[in-house]
């Protein structure tokens, strides 16, 4: 039985979280379409959260709590109603602390998903912070536990392999060209995770460029079941969906970070590397979501791109 209940016109709810000051944070409906067309699958609820939690921060005010329903033609009956949160682009750093980084888990852990899933980019450039993010996620809980996919920041830094020897200290798996099934009543959802990859370079860095992206993923798919990709880099969608990869998830864009999409939807810098840049997208039966993200990259700033929060909730049907 689905926990989020269909309402027609697709809506989100955002949280506000007043800056600089102590408060408890509320959620409200935000009254405005997202822009993309996903035909009843971005649904309003009320919110479960409660008053109490504190905040003390500029940057995640106005929160963006998204509220998703997603139907997937094979999902396992044991998996209907199965609750998903996602979080990406945490960058902790200059602006974004592991106090900030812990106050959004606590606004995640009040929505209570059966499972938390990470799309990368915990660091911007200082490797030496993995470990403030590391410890500040572990507080995550979730029954089925939380799984992550690596991002290009992580690639760039070169601290692949540490932060995932960290995360995995503190019971959160990063899955790197690997799938995780996960069982319930015998019946299985079957967890993808690649490392950030792109056809073309992105700046200075060479690192993670391929010819083919998901080359050789193919093993990692299990057939007539449902299959979910956490890939950074939402560029892989166009594979993923000739792959027949269910659902994807993505983030990298920060939405775009500072954009003026309300005027025209090509004034954002991301569209610059890739047509997805933020909510919900579909191509031959396959879905795509690009979660906003929660920190920034260059300035603390963002515009008509608030942090986001995204909970789905998966439900059987086409």
């Amino acid at each position: 039985m689905s926990r989020l209940k269909p309402s027609g016109a697709p809506r989100i709810l955002t949280r506000s979280v007043i800056p600089s000051c102590e408060c408890s944070f509320t959620a409200f409906e935000s009254g405005c379409a997202t822009t993309t067309k996903a035909r009843g699958r971005i649904t309003q609820s009320k919110s479960r959260f409660h008053k109490g939690s504190m905040c003390r921060t500029s940057l995640l005010w106005n929160t963006l709590l998204a509220l998703l329903l997603i139907r997937l033609a094979r999902l396992p009956r044991a998996f209907d109603g199965f609750r998903v949160a996602q979080l990406s682009d945490l960058h902790i750093g200059p602006f974004m602390t592991a106090s900030q980084i812990r106050q959004v888990v606590q606004m995640t852990n009040d929505y209570k998903a059966d499972l938390v899933l990470l799309t990368g980019d915990y660091i911007i450039w200082d490797p030496r912070t993995q470990g403030d993010v590391v410890d500040a996620l572990s507080g995550l809980r979730a029954p089925f536990g939380v799984v992550g996919c690596l991002g290009n920041h992580e690639l760039w830094a070169g601290c692949e392999a540490i932060i995932t020897r960290m995360f995995a200290e503190r019971s959160i798996r990063i899955l790197r060209h690997e799938r995780w099934p996960i069982q319930v009543g015998g019946e299985v959802l079957n967890l993808i995770g690649v490392d950030y990859e792109s056809v073309r370079h992105f700046g200075p860095h060479p690192e993670g460029v391929v010819n083919q992206y998901l080359k050789g993923l193919e093993p990692l798919i299990l057939p007539d079941m449902a299959n979910i990709l956490l890939s950074h880099n939402p560029n892989t969608f166009d594979r993923a969906a000739a792959l027949g990869i269910d659902l994807s998830l993505a983030g990298h864009t920060h939405g775009g970070q500072v954009t003026l999409e309300f005027i025209n939807k090509n004034l954002s810098p991301s569209r610059l590397i890739t047509p997805y840049v933020r909510g919900w997208f579909e191509k031959k039966s396959c879905q795509l979501y690009v979660n906003r993200g929660i920190g920034t990259i260059g300035v603390p700033i963002r515009f008509d791109a608030p942090p986001e929060i995204t909970i789905f909730e998966l439900v059987r049907g086409a």
